[in-house]
């Protein structure tokens, strides 16, 4: 019988990031979860995230400039087991800037390690550590974050998420807990509440904050979320008036599809108390092809003294034929000169998967064959260069 392996070949492809998973939010380090794989395809497997290269603009010259480059590298089983960054310096070369180390339990992140590389020594130091636990169903119902004590050479507890799921998987309830490191205790910071619909949609959250004085929480903000058709129509938030015991208005924000249900402009409001009625804050419109992809992005605020829409950034997109997204270019506007200026570009790499079979002939110098060989498992290819195409 014949034995399938995988190999992974590095192509050429780019792609711009979207929305951050909803735990970066909470996290102050962002570097954990910026530009992950399952931000690109999170349900497509047969191309993975190779490398990103950044680049800044340089206004002098009228060139883009190295920023940052980011190198990702996967198991057998296609698992994401490190993430890379390094730096580009001035004088000409790139840096280790830090990492990320993965670890799995099965199809499950149970572990995230961030290290800094480390000049003095020239190697990577610990920073902080993610540990996730998980129900039978595969929800996640802890995550504790911990730092890197220097001086103790240990793990000091800093924060802990918990989760709570309703049978349809919905997340109804996380809290947050900081770690009393002189008196080696939890106590309670954040709590946020979560309802549904009858078609499992988000139709409400309630954010609090925890009162020790007296061991109650307290509620902070709220958003009601509205849809029409299952898409979401609107959301209004609202602040809580401690004093009248009541949600007052503070914001809203509008949503705006085309005929093919593509999210074309989003309208956010803030509430004038003194008038009755909402006022324009900022806005952002997103422009589609005939493929229904997003080709540019242009968001505005409103100017008070004007009464006017005044731009403030541009993205811009381009499209491969395969319809992935192979170029990003964010702009902002220079109101002095009343035109569009460069300021990054995102550059995305690629490894498509091909399954080859086992009598294939490979070069033992270019690429290692697993040993034993497993079904699914992926070649060793030390010759391939992450950030080049092959």
């Amino acid at each position: 019988m014949k034995k399938t392996v995988v190999i992974i070949f590095s192509l050429l492809f780019t792609l711009t990031a979207v929305s951050q998973d909803q735990s970066a939010i909470e996290l102050t380090s962002k570097r954990f979860f910026s530009y992950t794989p399952d931000d690109y395809f999170p349900d497509q497997r047969e191309r993975m995230l190779d490398s990103i290269k950044a680049y800044i603009w340089h206004e002098g010259s009228q060139q883009w400039r190295n920023n940052f480059a980011d190198q990702y590298f996967y198991d057998g089983h296609l698992h994401l087991v490190k993430w890379k960054r390094e730096n580009w310096m001035e004088r000409g070369d790139w840096v280790n800037s830090f990492q990320v180390i993965y670890t799995y339990e099965g199809n499950l992140k149970t572990e995230e390690l961030l290290q800094d590389w480390d000049t003095d020594i020239d190697d990577w130091t610990n920073t902080t550590r993610n540990q996730y636990e998980y129900d039978e169903q595969g929800n996640k119902i802890v995550w504790l974050w911990k730092k890197w004590g220097t001086s103790s050479e240990a793990w000091i507890n800093f924060l802990q998420y918990d989760y709570e799921y309703d049978v349809s998987a919905n997340l109804l309830h996380s809290s947050s807990k900081m770690w009393d490191a002189y008196n080696g205790i939890w106590f309670f910071s954040s709590n946020n509440i979560y309802t549904y619909n009858n078609d499992n949609l988000l139709t409400e959250k309630i954010f609090q904050n925890y009162n020790s004085n007296d061991s109650t929480w307290i509620n902070s903000n709220r958003t009601i979320y509205s849809y029409e058709s299952g898409s979401e129509s609107y959301n209004e938030s609202h602040l809580w008036d401690q004093t009248n015991s009541l949600w007052v208005l503070d914001r809203r924000t509008e949503f705006t599809y085309d005929d093919d249900d593509n999210l074309t402009e989003i309208l956010n409001l803030k509430w004038d108390n003194l008038h009755v009625e909402w006022d324009n804050h900022s806005r952002s419109f997103n422009l589609f092809n005939e493929q229904g992809e997003n080709m540019e992005s242009t968001s505005q605020t409103w100017n008070n003294d004007s009464t006017k829409w005044q731009n403030k950034s541009m993205s811009n997109y381009e499209y491969n034929e395969y319809g992935e997204r192979v170029t990003y270019i964010y702009k902002n506007w220079i109101l002095p000169n009343q035109e569009w200026e460069n300021n990054s570009k995102f550059r995305y790499i690629f490894r498509e998967i091909f399954s080859i079979e086992e009598q294939t002939a490979f070069d033992p110098g270019f690429c290692e064959m697993a040993n034993p060989i497993v079904a699914g498992q992926v070649f060793s290819c030390p010759k391939m260069v992450p950030g080049e195409s092959y």
